[in-house]
């Protein structure tokens, strides 16, 4: 993991070397830091399993054999931070063991009911996605319902990151607060969300989950985005990022 707050010490650091002299708030840095994150993580997704890299690039949003229970219905919730399957799902038929859930679309499930010969089976099981009528999230419908549990390995959505803090009243100095730390804020102080000490308050800072070979990637997207220019060595590393552009034929 990358810690937050190291991010934004960086940052300010490069910004206050802009010849245009820009500071850049905690509030200005949380507001942008979501899109930053994302596309980094959009971009990852791509390349996913691609390279050995870029399977080690996305293994800490990877979940393996994850359980999901059936219900009454054959109906199983996805969990809530589910982004895309690897692979389709799989259950463990009392007998012959593993078998593959057949992932196919809610057409082709129509469809195949209508045969025998194609219709879902023990050893042949099917599942098409779509959303639960008694949840908001997304769910696997089983065909047939006795093949519970199923199993998944799917991507996990990222996280977005945010750095929490209080101030000091008198001099504005900030105190970064770590991620999942419960802090007591000073007499003369007050925390990000206007509780003022003394009290105790819980951080809500998220650190980014990338790995720390990343942290000049994440530095050099973030520059990118508040317009700093950067030495031609860093363009090419954010370049090497980016989105193909189409040549002009």
């Amino acid at each position: 993991m990358i810690s937050v707050s190291q991010i934004y010490d960086t940052l300010l650091t490069a910004i206050r070397k802009d010849v245009r002299g820009l500071s850049f708030s905690p509030s200005d840095f949380n507001n942008i830091i979501v899109s930053v994150n994302q596309r980094l993580y959009k971009k990852n997704y791509n390349d996913f399993e691609t390279s050995k890299f870029s399977m080690v690039e996305m293994d800490s949003f990877k979940i393996v054999n994850y359980k999901i229970d059936l219900d009454t219905n054959g109906i199983g919730i996805l969990p809530a931070d589910y982004y895309i399957l690897v692979g389709d799902p799989y259950y463990i038929h009392p007998t012959v063991g593993r078998r593959r859930v057949d992932l196919i679309t809610s057409l082709e499930h129509s469809q195949r009911e209508m045969d025998y010969l194609t219709k879902g089976s023990a050893l042949y099981p099917t599942a098409f996605m779509a959303y639960s009528p008694n949840s908001s999230d997304m769910s696997l419908y089983v065909t047939p319902i006795t093949c519970t549990p199923i199993y998944i390995d799917y991507l996990k959505m990222v996280s977005t990151p945010f750095l929490d803090y209080y101030v000091n009243d008198s001099s504005l100095q900030l105190t970064y607060m770590a991620e999942g730390d419960t802090v007591t804020i000073p007499l003369g102080s007050t925390a990000r969300d206007g509780t003022p000490g003394i009290a105790n308050v819980v951080s809500k800072t998220v650190d980014f989950e990338w790995h720390p070979h990343d942290f000049p990637v994440l530095e050099n997207l973030l520059l990118e985005a508040v317009g700093i220019s950067l030495p031609d060595q860093m363009l090419v590393q954010v370049s090497a990022i980016t989105d193909p552009k189409l040549e002009k034929t």
